[in-house]
């Protein structure tokens, strides 16, 4: 195993540690945090989820904006990627924006279903995964320089929380319908 493989692995356990302990806490009803002590009409619990989209779409926006503004201040890169060849100054950029669009959209569906489908007792769970993906976005677009190693953990702290968060939601669907 190579030390780049070795530095991805650490990141990759503190990713999963983060999600395994946010999802037991948050599936045993959040002990200490409860958002409301009385059941949500439908109303308030599509304002919950729409509130869970804004970690991700404020990534998503930083993001595009760093590319236009790499694009916008580069004289080879202003026409667009269907029309120029890309500078080595906007890859990593593109690069970050490409797998933030990507986790976003595993994500916020996820964070809806889990928003209409839990307890109130749980709720706080896709509130904490949307604060786990902005952490594991900024810690991902600044470790994207440094290689696989530096970038991992931001990665596993956006990808495992989200999955969980759909495992979550495959059991919930299965207890339900099932």
């Amino acid at each position: 195993m190579t030390a780049d493989q070795r530095g991805v692995l650490v990141g990759m356990a503190g990713g999963l540690a983060v999600a395994m302990a946010l999802t037991f806490w948050c599936t045993a009803g959040s002990p200490g945090l409860v958002l409301s002590p009385h059941a949500l009409n439908l109303t308030q619990r599509l304002v919950l989820a729409a509130t869970t989209w804004l970690g991700p779409l404020v990534c998503l926006a930083a993001a595009i904006g760093v590319v236009a503004s790499r694009r916008f201040f580069s004289s080879q890169d202003i026409d667009g990627a269907g029309l120029t060849q890309e500078s080595a100054a906007l890859r990593i950029p593109r690069a970050v924006l490409a797998n933030t669009h990507e986790q976003a959209a595993l994500a916020i569906p996820v964070y809806t279903a889990l928003a209409l489908l839990l307890p109130v007792k749980q709720l706080a769970f896709p509130l904490l995964l949307s604060a786990a993906f902005v952490i594991g976005r900024a810690l991902f677009a600044l470790g994207y320089a440094k290689g696989a190693a530096a970038r991992s953990l931001g990665f596993t702290l956006t990808f495992y929380p989200t999955v969980a968060g759909l495992v979550v939601v495959l059991l919930r669907a299965v207890r339900t319908f099932g």
